[in-house]
C-alpha cells in the first residue's frame, strides 16, 4: 500500500508545472488523508513521515535529483519539520521544493553537496540550520553559504523584507532565492560575478534590483516571474544571459540591454506585458525564439545592423507594435516571428532574406500591402493568413513555391501577381481566398500571371479570375500605402538555428 501511494503521489507531482504553486484544493484532502509514511532512495537511504509532520531521512549516500515539483515531498501539506540524519552526504536538486508548511530543517555534518533549488518555494521556512561541524556549509542568520562564504546557497522563503548580500559572496547559487515571495529588496555587492539559474525566480515582491558592473553571467530564468520588478539595467560586464531570464516580469517597463551580449536568448522577455520600448544594441547577432513574445505594450523596437537572425516567435503577439525596420544582412526571420502583431502596419526587411517563413505575418490584421524582394524563394504556409487589410501582393520570379494557405482568409485581397511561370503553387483552393464561407473559399480578386503558367493553371482549376501578362504588360500597380516586408525561415522557434 505504501509503495503504491508513493507511485501515485510522484506521478501527481510530475504533472505539475515547475513553479511555486499552492496545492490545489482538490489535492489537499488526498495528500493529508493519505500521507506517505515511509519510502526509500535507492538501496541505502530511507525516510519516514510521522503523525506530527516530522520527515526523517536516514542512511548513507545522496538523495536523488528531482525536477521542480517532482519530489515525493513537494506540495506535501503534512511536512512541518525535516530531520536529516548523519550519513546522508548530498541533497539533490529540488528535493524539498514547494513544501508549503515546512518550518524547520537541520543539515548534518555529513552533507557535502546541496543541489539546485533544494529549499525553493517553502514560504513558511524562516531559517535553515546547518550543524556546526559541517565542513562545506555554514548558516548565518538562517541563510546557507559555502564555508568560505563565497557562494550564497539558500535563502529561506519565510524571511521578510530587505536583504544585503555580504560582500564576501562572489556567486549566487541556482534557486538560492527562488520563491521568496516576502523578499522586497536585495542589494547585490560588486563582489558578485555570477547569478545562477532561477536564483530569484518568482520573487514576486522584489523591486527594485541593481546589478553591479562585476556581474558577468545571469542564469536561465534568474529573474523570471518577478512580477513587481519595474526596471532593470543590465551592465556591460554581462556577457551571458540565459533563457527566460526575465520572462513573466509583468511590471517591467524599462530594460537596458548591453552591447556585450551577442544573443538575446529564448524567452528572455516573454510576457513582459508592461515593456513599451526596447533598443537592441549593436553587437547582438541573434534575437532568440519567443524573446519578446506576448509583450503586448511593446510599441517600438530598434534592431541594429549587427543582427543576422530573428528566430521563430520572437515578436509574436506584440499587439502594440506598429512598425519594424529590419536591416540588411538579416537572412533568417523565423516561423511566426510577427504572428498576431495586430497593429503592425509597416515592416521593412533585408534584401538578403530568402523566404517568407511559415505563419510569419499570420493575423497581422493592420498590414495593408507587402513587397517581397527578389531574394525570396519561398512563401511559407499560412504566411499571410488572416491579414484582413492586405489588398494586393506581387510575388517575384525568384519565388519557386507558394505553400498551403499562404493567403488564407485575406478578406480584402483583390490582386495577386505571380511572376515565375513555373512557381509551384500548393494544390489547394484555400491558398488565395477572402474567407472560409463553409469551405467554399471565395476569392473576389484577380490572379495575374504569364500564359501557360502555373498561376493560370491554378486559377482555372479553382475558378479564379485570371489575367495574362506578356512581355509588354506591366503588373498591376501596388496599392498604397506600401509596406515592404520580406523574411526568412526558422521552423522551430526554439533559438536553435
Amino acid at each position: 500500500m505504501k509503495k503504491r501511494m508513493l507511485t501515485v503521489l510522484t506521478a501527481l507531482c510530475m504533472t505539475a508545472a515547475p513553479v511555486c504553486a499552492t496545492v490545489p484544493k482538490v489535492m489537499q484532502t488526498a495528500l493529508t488523508a493519505y500521507a506517505v509514511e515511509s519510502g526509500t532512495f535507492g538501496d541505502d537511504l530511507t525516510w519516514t513521515l510521522d503523525d506530527d509532520g516530522t520527515l526523517t531521512i536516514s542512511g548513507t549516500g545522496e538523495i536523488y535529483n528531482y525536477y521542480p515539483n517532482e519530489s515525493p515531498f513537494s506540495r506535501q501539506q503534512g511536512i512541518k519539520k525535516i530531520v536529516i540524519k548523519p550519513g546522508v552526504t548530498g541533497i539533490g536538486n529540488n528535493t524539498f521544493y514547494n513544501c508549503p508548511n515546512l518550518t524547520a530543517i537541520t543539515i548534518p555534518d555529513s552533507v557535502k553537496h546541496i543541489g539546485k533549488s533544494v529549499f525553493a518555494c517553502c514560504p513558511n521556512l524562516p531559517s535553515i540550520t546547518v550543524s556546526a561541524g559541517n565542513l562545506d556549509y555554514i548558516s548565518i542568520d538562517g541563510i546557507v553559504y559555502s564555508t568560505d562564504r563565497k557562494t550564497l546557497i539558500a535563502y529561506p522563503g519565510g524571511k521578510k523584507g530587505t536583504f544585503l548580500i555580504p560582500d564576501s559572496v562572489t556567486s549566487i547559487w541556482a534557486g538560492a532565492f527562488e520563491g521568496a515571495e516576502l523578499l522586497t529588496e536585495v542589494t547585490i555587492p560588486d563582489s558578485v560575478t555570477g547569478i545562477g539559474e532561477r536564483a530569484f525566480y518568482q520573487c514576486k515582491s522584489l523591486s527594485p534590483i541593481t546589478l553591479p558592473d562585476s556581474v558577468t553571467s545571469i542564469g536561465e530564468w534568474a529573474f523570471g516571474g518577478c512580477t513587481s520588478l519595474t526596471r532593470v539595467n543590465i551592465p556591460e560586464s554581462v556577457t551571458s544571459m540565459g533563457r527566460g531570464a526575465f520572462e513573466g516580469c509583468t511590471n517591467l517597463s524599462s530594460v537596458v540591454i548591453p552591447g556585450s551580449l551577442t544573443i538575446i536568448e529564448y524567452r528572455a522577455f516573454t510576457d513582459c506585458t508592461s515593456l513599451t520600448e526596447v533598443t537592441i544594441p549593436d553587437g547582438i547577432k541573434t534575437i532568440g525564439g519567443a524573446a519578446f513574445e506576448g509583450c503586448t505594450n511593446l510599441s517600438s523596437i530598434t534592431i541594429p545592423d549587427s543582427v543576422k537572425s530573428i528566430v521563430g516567435k520572437a515578436f509574436r503577439n506584440c499587439t502594440s507594435l506598429t512598425e519594424v525596420t529590419i536591416p540588411n544582412h538579416v537572412t533568417n526571420v523565423g516561423t511566426s516571428a510577427f504572428e498576431g502583431c495586430t497593429n503592425l502596419r509597416s515592416i521593412s526587411i533585408s534584401n538578403d532574406a530568402i523566404a517568407v517563413s511559415d505563419n510569419l505575418f499570420k493575423d497581422c490584421t493592420s498590414l495593408t500591402s507587402v513587397t517581397i524582394p527578389d531574394s525570396v524563394i519561398r512563401v511559407g504556409e499560412h504566411a499571410f493568413e488572416g491579414c484582413t487589410s492586405l489588398t494586393g501582393v506581387t510575388i517575384p520570379d525568384s519565388v519557386v513555391s507558394i505553400e498551403w494557405r499562404a493567403f488564407y482568409e485575406c478578406k480584402n485581397l483583390t490582386s495577386v501577381t505571380i511572376l515565375n511561370p513555373k512557381c509551384e503553387i500548393k494544390n489547394d483552393k484555400s491558398n488565395f481566398c477572402n474567407s472560409n464561407n463553409d469551405k467554399e473559399y471565395p476569392f473576389a480578386g484577380t490572379i495575374y500571371g504569364y500564359p501557360d503558367s502555373t498561376a493560370q493553371a491554378y486559377a482555372e482549376k479553382y475558378g479564379r479570375t485570371f489575367i495574362a501578362l506578356d512581355s509588354t504588360t506591366t503588373p498591376p500597380t501596388k496599392p498604397t500605402p506600401q509596406v515592404e516586408a520580406y523574411s526568412t525561415g526558422d521552423v522551430t522557434g526554439d533559438s536553435i538555428i
